[in-house]
């Protein structure tokens, strides 16, 4: 893998992730104030 793209990639994957755990949280939310 090239150097230059390390960084994109991790800033990618924590974007998917960091989105994945908003989306649990938020589904979580809803289960608990229903």
């Amino acid at each position: 893998m090239d150097v230059l793209q390390i960084p994109v990639v991790a800033l990618f994957t924590g974007m998917i992730a960091s989105f994945a755990v908003v989306m649990i949280y938020a589904s979580i939310g809803e289960a608990i104030t229903r």
